[in-house]
This record gives C-alpha cells, structure tokens and sequence, in this order.
C-alpha cells in the first residue's frame, strides 16, 4: 500500500494532512486556486465571462485536489463520530 499522505478527520467530514507530502499537496492547491482567482479574470474583456472562467477553473482545481485525498487516504470520506468510528 502507498504511504498515506492525508488522514480522516475524527469528527465530521473531510481530510488533513498526515505528511510533508500531504502538506506540500495542500499548499500547491491553495497557491493554484489564488493564482487562478487573480489572474483569469484578467484574461477576458467580460467581466462576468473572467469570473466564470475563475470559478471553473477552481472547481476543477479543487475536484483534483480531493481526489488526490481520496487516494492517498487511509479510508473514503464519510462522517465520523470519533471514537465510535
């Protein structure tokens, strides 16, 4: 099995990082999404067409960045209760 880069959280829904791996994935992906934020709009005339553009570009950044998680996770998202769990 690969080493697991995020683990679950105890409580609620979603993943950490559990290694510098795990950390340097997070940090590209905020750094890709504040990067797509300030520099596609400049790219059209429109307004609004450069904020659909950012945002498009986000959900698919953010889409790839979970699924990197789901991975390289020990198990699949879902809610836990902590200890119950």
């Amino acid at each position: 099995m690969a080493k697991i880069w995020f683990r679950n959280k105890r409580y609620g829904v979603g993943y950490s990082p559990a290694s510098w791996q795990g950390w340097l994935a997070t940090i590209v992906a905020v750094a890709l999404v504040t990067l797509d934020t300030v520099f596609t709009p400049t790219l059209f005339q429109d307004r609004m067409a450069g904020q659909l553009a950012a945002f498009g570009v986000a959900c698919l950044l953010l889409g790839a960045f979970i699924m990197l998680c789901a991975a390289r996770s020990d198990g699949p998202m879902r809610w836990r209760w902590g200890k119950r769990d």
